[in-house]
C-alpha cells in the first residue's frame, strides 16, 4: 500500500498490540531560532544543559517533525560564562 504512494516507512513499532509506523519523508535542514533550539535541547538532552549562547544553528526535520537541532558557538564553561571563555 505505501509502496504505491512513494512514501517510505522509516520505523515500525509495536506497542500494546498496536502497530505504529514512522514515515521517512527525507531529512532536511531549515533555519531555527535560538530559543527554539534551546528548548529542544532542554527537552531531549537532559544529560547536558542547553547552550548559553550561539553564533548560528539549524533544525533537522523529518517531514514537518523536528527531530534534531545543531548549534554552533564559542565553547564556554557554563558556570563561568561571564568570567572566562575557553577559545
Amino acid at each position: 500500500m505505501l509502496r504505491e504512494t512513494g512514501i517510505r516507512v522509516h520505523d515500525v513499532l509495536v506497542e500494546n498490540d498496536a502497530i505504529h509506523r514512522t514515515l521517512d519523508h527525507g531529512l532536511h535542514v531549515e533555519e531555527i531560532e535560538f530559543a527554539d533550539a534551546k528548548a529542544f535541547i532542554a527537552e531531549h538532552h537532559r544529560h547536558c544543559e542547553p547552550p548559553v549562547g550561539w553564533m548560528f544553528g539549524a533544525a533537522i526535520l523529518n517531514g514537518s517533525e523536528l527531530v534534531g537541532v545543531m548549534t554552533a558557538g564559542q565553547p564556554c564553561i557554563h558556570g563561568t560564562y561571564f568570567h572566562i571563555c575557553i577559545v
